[in-house]
């Protein structure tokens, strides 16, 4: 056989030959060739890419080679905060990415939009095992699937559950820090130094593992840095997105061979976490504390659980996620405070004062260290665990307010939204007291909404609340143990670099066995008269609350002076033990059902805004339209709803009517949508029980109490319209009537039991009510069934916009269960829809036909409108809009009988009202923090000045010519302004006509003048007894 050679200069004169070019030229072309197509690119990326509207740095946004470059440098995070402040608030950082510090942009990225973002490939690239898990699914379904079968393992009860693992991980902490300190052979501490970041790393870990697998990894116990371990990987997955675009194939390429580039990463945590799960599969674990994989189990390998794969990448995850982000805001929070010792002493000072004992440190207890929470969230702002962004795929959507093309790169950046002075006043600063509502008024126009460090969304941190409670666990317990001194200086600090998660530098501390206190502490108990010391201790709890009192009256001088308050006219005391007498007058007022009155006439003798006490509390009680702009609307931070929630929430729960802050928004979001024009103006379901309201009323002009049928008709359409499952109280035939009247009974007395709690503020806790208990029971076990159905359903449910197919009917908890996972939230704010969908309505329509039996006249004009106008049709959403005069009626039952008569909040700060001081009553109010102030829509819907001296009177057509403004609020007003008005004023205007079409004569059966019986809402006390009879 011949041989073969490889002849170079014969391979060049052959190409030449072919292409008549040499290789030297070839070369020069390519080379320029590509040089030509990458500044052909770049202009196209500059001026003429969809995106080009966006600003941002020209040499980032015309290549991606900048942004790789600072992405394996770790340096993102400084570029983004440094074109933030440069740009604003939306930047495009690459050729395809865009980056958002706003708080719109958390809800337009992340949160329920249908459909939902994708994920980024760089985040849901397959992991080394080849099989998706829950965090980087590209799924939603399959990510909702296996989120389900997790989600109980970090509810609230469940993470309660856990109270004694998290206790025993955080004692070995300390044991073995007291281990490493402590100098046996002196009395006193040692001063031995501790890596912080190590320990907290590895304590994090044996906890996620405990809880995952129901064994320990011991990682403390071996001071293991297994982060250390990890990190390789994370920084292969980094260089391999800057190496190629297609990020999925080379990722996963690149995860293939993590045996063979980093096998101790490999062997020391992927093969242990597969091993210790493979461990706990073989287990029945049944005499052990239950565990995540206990909820697992039952489902796993069947199409409503895990597969084995999916399994072993979540809980590679979970390891990362559970321990590491906890680590990280723990190391950060000791830095900083170490780094800021008026911090750390006040800090201090409040957790010792807290916790007699180490024993008395547990989850609930740790919820009452507000500033050690304040520094837990300002830890998590200046130092984010995640800083950089988890970037979502834009399928063509609004996001902030401008259209963002399809296939554009978005994402949330943390540190540089948390970092920004559109956010944040003072950013760069470690200010805890931004979280201290009322403690300084320089962080009112903070932007909270924006800080969300466990993302928001379906896809947030499932491990929220458990993480909380462990972050607050740990720091508690080190801040009450021992003192620190920091040894790691600032400069290695802030030398961190970021590769998804920090690659964190050691935190150095010295730390002395027992703090100062402690130590003291025990010297001081061995004096013989160690009661000294407790004489000591009182006096300077004296001395300290005098200090606190004198400084609080000095600030609230200068705000009065500054603001130039007045005081208010004073309602008059009588003598000694008068708060006991004003308590056993209001009783007596209830008693007699004049409450209302009662205020009306004080107002008339004192004024439109007066001091009082209410259950022996100051409070303000105002009629003043401009002060109730104030309070709901102007100064709507400065007030609460007060202690709302203990009186009403066995029954209604954290829902929205008892709920303040970034609970009341989310709720009030959830609630939102459910409200729209198109659910409002669909007038079936009115018809549907109107029926049945008609089977009900004799047509021969028999008496009739209307208020008792107008309860049981809004009860079954509100549970129709928000269950999907009437109670049909009102068609005694049907097979749920009999249930229906069960719930309806346990509603009713709920109601009043609740109302009764509120009127004995602090003196509830004295009155013991058992059937209000099994009434509250009943009524959540319903909505609770409800949900059962509603979870079941959630599959089929039809996309609200979009669906072609046939019309499928609307509920409201169906809704709420694509939302949310929260079932205890979903119930709550069910329960609270039902209070106003049901008793709003029917009080309104009760008062309503209380006046029209007693006004003939008005009756007959409102006939010939419904008849003129419709002509014996069924009336349209439209229909009911155009009607004037029934408008004019339904806002003139609303005047005089309110259906939230009294409101009221608590001022969670030193404020003021406008106007009500003074001899002239113009000047404005002080209204010191956690006084109650109460608004009496009543009386201020009965002024003279503002309605004519016939105020107290019923006649419609008065709303031809007058607009109120703030003095008409029969539905709230400002930021808490009820969601369902319309839906209510529909509902009441729909049977207001339809009984106007079906009967020529209403009669009033009841000879005595209208008497008030006030709970929550306002009805007649006497019903609404009429004759009807039909055309």
């Amino acid at each position: 056989m011949a041989s073969w050679t490889f002849d170079m200069k014969s391979l060049e004169e052959t190409f030449v030959s072919f292409f008549g070019l040499s290789w030297g030229f070839t070369g020069f072309v390519l080379l320029g060739s590509i040089f030509l197509l990458t500044i052909l690119r770049s202009i196209y990326n500059t001026l003429f890419h969809p995106l080009a509207r966006y600003p941002g740095p020209i040499i980032w946004t015309s290549t991606f080679i900048p942004y790789k470059i600072a992405l394996m440098k770790g340096t993102t995070h400084l570029w983004h905060a440094e074109f933030h402040r440069r740009y604003g608030p939306v930047v495009r950082v690459s050729p395809d990415q865009l980056s958002y510090i706003s708080a719109q942009a958390w809800d337009d990225i992340y949160a329920c939009r249908n459909p939902q973002l994708k994920k980024h490939p760089e985040i849901t690239a397959s992991p080394a095992g080849g099989v998706n898990g829950m965090a980087n699914t590209p799924s939603d379904t399959d990510h909702a699937r296996m989120r389900r079968e997790l989600v109980s393992g970090f509810s609230e009860r469940s993470v309660r559950a856990q109270e004694n693992l998290l206790t025993r991980h955080i004692s070995q902490l300390v044991v073995r820090l007291r281990e490493r300190v402590l100098d046996t052979q002196k009395e006193g501490p040692g001063t031995r130094e501790a890596n912080m970041s190590l320990l907290l790393n590895a304590t994090t870990y044996d906890i996620i593992t405990d809880l995952t697998f129901g064994e320990s990894a011991n990682t403390l116990e071996q001071e293991t840095d297994w982060i250390g371990f990890v990190m390789p990987m994370v920084k292969a997955r980094i260089a391999s997105r800057v190496v190629t675009k297609y990020v999925s194939f080379f990722v996963t390429t690149i995860s293939s061979l993590f045996p063979v580039l980093f096998p101790s990463a490999t062997v020391k945590f992927h093969q242990s976490n597969i091993a210790a799960l493979d461990r706990r599969l073989d287990s029945s674990a049944d005499d052990k504390q239950p565990d995540l994989l206990t909820l697992v189990m039952p489902h796993l390998g069947g199409p409503q659980g895990f597969s084995i794969g999916q399994l072993r990448s979540t809980v590679g995850s979970l390891m990362i996620a559970g321990s590491e982000t906890t680590a990280s805001v723990l190391t950060s929070a000791n830095y900083y405070v170490l780094s800021h010792p008026q911090i750390y002493a006040r800090l201090k000072e409040e957790v010792r004062a807290s916790f007699a004992r180490e024993e008395d440190i547990n989850i609930i207890a740790v919820n009452n260290c507000k500033y050690m929470i304040a520094v837990l969230q300002e830890t998590m702002r200046i130092w984010p665990a995640i800083p950089s962004s988890l970037p979502r795929i834009s399928h063509g959507c609004f996001i902030d307010g401008n259209w963002v093309p399809n296939g554009t790169k978005v994402g949330v950046h943390q540190w540089s939204s948390y970092r920004s002075e559109l956010n944040f006043t003072r950013p760069e600063e470690f200010l805890p007291e931004r979280w201290l509502e009322g403690e300084n008024r320089q962080f009112k126009d903070d932007n909270k909404a924006a800080f969300q460090p466990f993302n928001v969304g379906p896809r947030n941190c499932l491990g929220m609340s458990f993480a909380k409670v462990e972050l607050r666990m740990i720091f508690a317990r080190l801040l009450w143990k021992f003192d620190m001194e920091l040894l790691t200086n600032h400069e290695e600090w802030e030398a961190q670099r970021t590769y998804i998660v920090w690659d964190r530098c050691p935190l150095r501390v010295k730390i002395p066995s027992l703090c100062g206190h402690c130590h003291r502490l025990v010297k001081t108990m061995q004096y013989p008269n160690y009661l000294v010391f407790l004489v000591g201790v009182a006096i300077s709890l004296v001395i300290h609350n005098a200090y606190r009192l004198i400084q609080r009256n000095l600030t609230q001088r200068r705000f009065i002076s500054l603001h130039g308050c007045q005081p208010a006219a004073k309602v008059p005391s009588k003598g000694r033990f008068s708060n006991l007498r004003r308590i056993l007058s209001n009783v007596r007022t209830a008693k007699q059902h004049r409450i209302l009155e009662t205020n009306q006439s004080t107002f008339q003798r004192f004024g439109n805004t007066v001091a009082d006490k209410r259950l022996g509390r100051p409070a303000i009680i105002t009629c003043e339209p401009e002060n109730v702009k104030t309070i709901v609307s102007q100064q709507f931070q400065d007030f609460t709803v007060g202690h709302r929630i203990h009186a009403q929430g066995p029954l209604l729960g954290h829902g929205i009517f008892t709920s303040d802050g970034d609970q009341w928004a989310r709720s009030r979001a959830l609630l939102r949508p459910n409200f729209t024009r198109a659910q409002v103006s669909d007038l079936t379901l009115f018809e549907e029980k109107i029926q049945d309201l008609f089977a009900l009323i004799p047509p021969n002009g028999a008496t009739v109490d209307l208020q008792e049928l107008f309860y049981s008709y809004t009860l079954d359409s509100a549970t129709e319209f928000l269950f999907g499952h009437s109670l049909h109280t009102l068609r005694r035939s049907h097979p749920d009537s009999e249930s229906g009247f069960e719930v309806g009974k346990a509603f009713n007395y709920a109601m009043e039991a609740i109302t009764m709690r509120s009127r004995l503020g602090s003196l509830r806790v004295l009155h013991f009510d058992r059937k209000a208990t099994r009434s509250f029971k009943i009524c959540h076990q319903f909505a609770e069934r409800i949900i059962d159905s509603a979870v079941q359903r959630r599959d089929a449910i039809p996309i609200a916009t979009g669906d072609s197919g046939q019309k499928q009917k609307y509920r409201v908890v169906d809704e709420l269960v694509r939302q949310t996972n929260n079932r205890r939230q979903i119930r709550d704010e069910l329960i609270n829809g039902l209070i106003a969908g049901r008793d709003t309505t029917a009080g309104l329509l009760s008062n309503l036909f209380f006046l029209l039996a007693k006004h003939q006249e008005v009756w007959t004009k409102l006939q010939d409108e419904v008849n003129r106008t419709l002509n014996g049709r069924l009336p349209s959403y439209e229909d009911l809009r155009q009607m004037k005069f029934l408008q004019y009626c339904l806002n003139e039952a609303l005047r005089l009988y309110p259906v939230v008569p009294i409101n009221g909040r608590l001022a969670k700060i030193d404020t003021c009202l406008p106007v009500g001081g003074g001899p002239d009553a113009k000047s404005p109010v002080f209204v010191p923090k956690d006084t109650m102030v109460i608004y009496s829509v009543y009386s201020m819907h009965r002024r003279d000045d503002l309605y004519g001296p016939n105020s107290n009177e019923f006649w419609p057509e008065r709303w031809d010519s007058i607009q109120p403004g703030w003095g008409y609020l029969p539905f709230n007003g400002g930021p808490r302004i009820c969601l369902g008005q319309q839906y209510a004023l529909t509902e009441a205007g729909y049977v207001t006509v339809r009984l106007a079409q079906r009967f020529r004569k209403l009669e009033s059966r009841d000879p005595g003048k209208w008497e008030e019986s006030l709970s929550m809402t306002l009805r007649s006390r006497n019903g609404t007894k009429v004759g009807l009879m039909s055309t």
